[in-house]
């Protein structure tokens, strides 16, 4: 059975003073190896920890990965942070173009139209 290839935080009590990107810093990340479906390559824990993370940045990166399940992006749709949000409504538009999480004139913009 495959295993989950993501970078996971380290828990930790303490907010570091600066967050360094995922795999940079064994301090902070550390490698997830819990079993996955064929042709996953992350948990759903490791979603629930990336999109959650305190930083905007790891939030940002994983929305405007590949393959993002459509709830993960849901979720990251409502993010306080303008650059997080976006990325999350093009991925929604782009690989979920039905999805009831979009607004209703925002699902007819998918498929490249520009609505300028």
């Amino acid at each position: 059975m495959p295993r989950c290839r993501s970078w996971r935080p380290v828990p930790s009590k303490t907010r570091p003073a600066a967050y360094a990107d995922p795999g940079q810093d064994r301090t902070q990340w550390t490698r997830c190896r819990a079993r996955v479906a064929k042709g996953q390559v992350r948990c759903p824990e490791c979603y629930d920890l990336l999109a959650n993370h305190p930083n905007e940045q790891i939030r940002a990166m994983l929305a405007g990965e590949q393959a993002v399940p459509e709830a993960v992006l849901a979720t990251l749709l409502d993010d306080p942070t303008a650059v997080v949000s976006m990325a999350a409504e093009a991925a929604l538009l782009d690989d979920y173009p039905g999805s009831p999480y979009l607004g209703p004139g925002q699902a007819q913009l998918a498929g490249g139209d520009d609505q300028w």
